[in-house]
C-alpha cells in the first residue's frame, strides 16, 4: 500500500510576484479595508449616541409638557367656583353651562390645547349626573365601579393614563378629586384627549427622521405611535428593553430607546419609553459612499501594484530563465553555451561570470572532483586518528569494563568490550580499503551484541554465511550501514518484535549479500526517492539529500568507482511488510595484498 504525495512546485517569477502581491495585499486590508470596518463601527456607535442625545432631551421636552398639562389640569380641579359647586347643593345641570366656559379659560378654542382635549368630564359622587366637556364625552353610570375609578387610586394627586382606547381613538385620563379639607374624595376627573396630543410633541422636539416611533407605557403598551394601527398594542420586542437607554438592531433596524425621565418626579412619567427606529441604511448612506471611495482605492492600488509586479518580476527573474536555459543544455553535455556578463544589476553579472568559468572548468571537476572528496575523507580520517590517542582510548575503556565488573554489571562489560573491538577495527585498519568476510562479520557480530542490549531482546539478527566464503575480501564496513539502516527505519518504529537476516551466497563471478527485514517497509515515494538518489543523481548533487539517503548513495557510488558500473545494490520494500537490499559485487578470494581497485 503506497500513499500519495504532490509535489508542488513554483518557478521564480510566481516566487516574486505572489509574496509581492500578498504583502500589497495586505496593507490595502490594513489601510483601508480594517479601517473602513472599525470606522464604520465607530460611526455607527456615535449615531447611536447621537440618537441616545436627541431622544434624551426628546424626552425631557415631553416630560415638561406632561407636567405643564397636568399644572393646567391642577388648575382647573383647584378653581374656587368648581370647588364651591363640588361642595354645594348645586345639581350638574345648572353648573353645566359655567363648567364649559371655565374650562374655556384654560383652554382656549383657538389654541392646540383645545384641539387636543376631545373630553375633560367631571363625575361627582355625590351628585346626579356629570360634567361635560368636549365632543367625545364619556357615559359611565356607576363611576365607583370602573376602571376610571380603579385607575385613578393609583396616583391619587396625579393623572393616570389608561391604555389607548382603540373604539374611541384617545388617550384617555383620570384623576381623583379631593376635598383639601378633610382630604374626603368628592369627585373623579376623566379626560380624553387626541393621539397626535403625544405624537405632535415627539415629532416637534425629535430632529431625526425617523423611520417610526413610539410611546410606551409602564406596561409596555404602545399610547401613541407614528403607525396608529399600533397603539393600544403590546410592543412587540419588549424584551429587548433594558432599565436604562440603549440600543438595539433587528433586521437592518436600529432601535433607540430613552426612559421619560427628568429631574423633577414625574410619577408616572418615569415609566414611560420613548423609542426611535431608525433605518440603518438610510443611517449610514454617506459613510458607505465613503466606504465604496476607500475600496475603489485600495482596488487600485492593487491593480496599479500588481501590474509594477509583474513588469518587474520579468524583468528581474529574465536572467535567472537564461542561465535555467543555459544549466539545461550543461546537462545535455552542450558545453557551448556563454552567458553576456555586463547585466545592469551587477550580481547576475558576477553569476554569469561564474558560470562561464565554472563551465570552463566543468570537465576537469567531473574527472577528479569525486577523488579528491574521497581523498578529503581518509585525510579527515587520517587526521582523526592521529589527533586521537588510542592508547590512552583503549585503556579508558578497560578501566570502565574493570569498574563495571567490580559492580558485577557484566551486560556493561559486554557492551564495552564490543565497542572496543568496533573502535580498533575502525582506527587500525591502516589505508586498507577492504575486509575479509570473516573480519566483516566479527564486527557484525560485535554490533549486534550492542543492539541486543539496547533494544533487550526486541531485535533480533540472523546471519547465514557459509564458511567457504568467510576468507574472500569485500570492501571494509560495507554491510554494516544497511544493518543500520533496518534496525534505524525498518523495526526500531515497529511495535512488534522483528528480525533482520543476512545472507550472502556465490553466483558464478559475483558475491550477493541480502539484508532482508520484516519491519515498517517503505512508501513508494520514499523507495522512489532513494533508488532515484542511487541511480541517477549526479555525484555533485549527492550533498544535497538529507538522512540516510547520504550514506547509501556515497555507497553505490563507491561500489561503482572500485568496481565498475553493474555492481552495487537494489532497494525493493513494501509497506509494513519489510525492506530487503541485495548488494552485488565481485567474487575476490582472499590474498595478501591490497585490492586494486582499478580492477574492473
Amino acid at each position: 500500500m503506497t500513499t500519495g504525495k504532490i509535489n508542488w512546485t513554483l518557478n521564480f517569477r510566481n516566487a516574486i510576484f505572489v509574496p509581492c502581491t500578498i504583502v500589497v495585499l495586505f496593507i490595502a486590508i490594513l489601510l483601508f479595508c480594517l479601517p473602513s470596518g472599525i470606522y464604520s463601527h465607530l460611526f455607527r456607535s456615535q449615531a447611536e449616541n447621537y440618537n441616545q442625545n436627541i431622544i434624551r432631551q426628546t424626552n425631557l421636552g415631553i416630560a415638561q409638557s406632561l407636567l405643564q398639562f397636568e399644572e393646567k389640569i391642577k388648575e382647573v380641579i383647584d378653581h374656587p367656583r368648581l370647588r364651591s359647586f363640588l361642595s354645594s347643593d348645586q345639581t350638574v345641570e345648572s353648573f353645566q353651562y359655567e363648567y364649559q366656559n371655565l374650562i374655556e379659560e384654560y383652554f382656549n378654542v383657538q389654541s392646540l390645547d383645545a384641539y387636543y382635549l376631545e373630553c375633560l368630564d367631571i363625575y361627582p359622587l355625590y351628585k346626579q349626573g356629570s360634567l361635560q366637556y368636549g365632543y367625545k364625552t364619556t357615559e359611565i353610570s356607576q363611576i365607583e365601579h370602573s376602571d376610571y375609578y380603579e385607575h385613578a387610586l393609583i396616583y391619587p394627586t396625579n393623572l393616570n393614563w389608561l391604555p389607548y382606547h382603540k373604539e374611541a381613538q384617545c388617550l384617555e385620563l383620570t384623576r381623583c378629586i379631593y376635598d383639601y379639607e378633610d382630604y374626603s374624595l368628592q369627585g373623579i376627573l376623566v379626560i380624553r384627549l387626541s393621539h397626535d396630543f403625544l405624537l405632535d410633541k415627539f415629532q416637534n422636539l425629535s430632529i431625526v427622521d425617523a423611520d417610526c416611533m413610539y410611546i410606551l407605557d409602564s406596561h409596555k403598551q404602545i399610547i401613541c405611535s407614528t403607525d396608529v394601527s399600533l397603539s393600544g398594542t403590546e410592543y412587540a420586542d419588549s424584551s429587548q428593553l433594558g432599565e436604562s437607554s440603549g440600543s438595539y438592531s433587528i433586521d437592518g433596524k436600529l432601535y433607540s430607546y430613552a426612559y421619560i425621565r427628568s429631574t423633577i418626579p414625574a410619577v408616572p412619567y418615569d415609566d414611560w419609553i420613548t423609542i426611535i427606529r431608525l433605518d440603518e441604511k438610510l443611517l449610514l448612506s454617506d459613510f458607505r459612499h465613503i466606504l465604496y471611495l476607500f475600496n475603489a482605492l485600495a482596488v487600485a492600488i492593487l491593480a496599479i501594484a500588481a501590474a509594477a509586479t509583474i513588469f518587474f518580476s520579468k524583468y528581474l527573474t529574465r536572467p535567472v530563465y537564461v542561465l535555467t536555459e543555459a544549466m539545461e543544455q550543461i546537462a545535455q553535455e552542450n558545453f557551448d553555451v556563454t552567458l553576456p556578463e555586463n547585466s545592469i544589476l551587477k550580481e547576475f553579472a558576477a553569476i554569469n561570470h561564474g558560470f562561464n568559468h565554472m563551465i570552463r572548468r566543468l570537465d576537469t571537476l567531473i574527472n577528479t572532483v569525486y577523488k579528491s572528496q574521497l581523498a578529503q575523507k581518509e585525510a579527515q580520517l587520517k587526521n582523526l586518528q592521529s589527533q586521537m590517542n588510542p592508547h590512552f582510548l583503549f585503556n579508558t575503556l578497560q578501566l570502565i569494563s574493570w569498574k563495571a565488573h567490580e559492580y558485577e554489571a557484566y551486560p556493561v562489560c559486554d557492551m564495552i568490550s564490543s565497542l572496543s573491538y568496533m573502535l580498533q577495527t575502525d582506527l587500525y585498519s591502516d589505508d586498507e580499503n577492504s575486509f575479509t568476510l570473516r573480519t566483516e562479520l566479527e564486527y557484525i557480530q560485535q554490533y549486534s551484541f550492542i543492539i541486543k542490549c539496547k533494544y533487550h531482546g526486541k531485535i533480533s539478527i540472523l546471519i547465514h554465511i557459509p564458511d567457504e566464503l568467510l576468507d574472500c575480501r569485500i570492501p571494509k564496513l560495507i554491510i554494516q550501514p544497511f544493518l543500520e539502516n533496518s534496525i534505524r527505519h525498518g523495526l526500531e518504529p515497529k511495535p512488534s518484535p522483528g528480525t533482520v537476516s543476512i545472507t550472502i551466497q556465490k553466483q558464478n563471478e559475483d558475491l550477493f549479500c541480502i539484508i532482508e527485514d520484516d519491519g515498517v517497509g517503505m512508501g513508494y515515494d520514499t523507495l522512489h526517492d532513494i533508488q532515484t538518489a542511487n541511480n541517477t543523481l549526479p555525484a555533485e548533487k549527492i550533498c544535497e539529500e538529507k538522512g540516510h539517503h547520504i550514506a547509501l548513495s556515497n555507497i553505490q557510488r563507491r561500489l561503482q568507482i572500485l568496481y565498475g558500473e553493474k555492481y552495487g545494490f537494489q532497494i525493493t520494500s513494501q509497506l509494513l511488510r519489510g525492506t530487503q537490499v541485495t548488494l552485488r559485487i565481485p567474487y575476490r578470494p582472499y590474498a595478501p595484498a591490497s585490492l586494486d581497485i582499478t580492477d574492473r
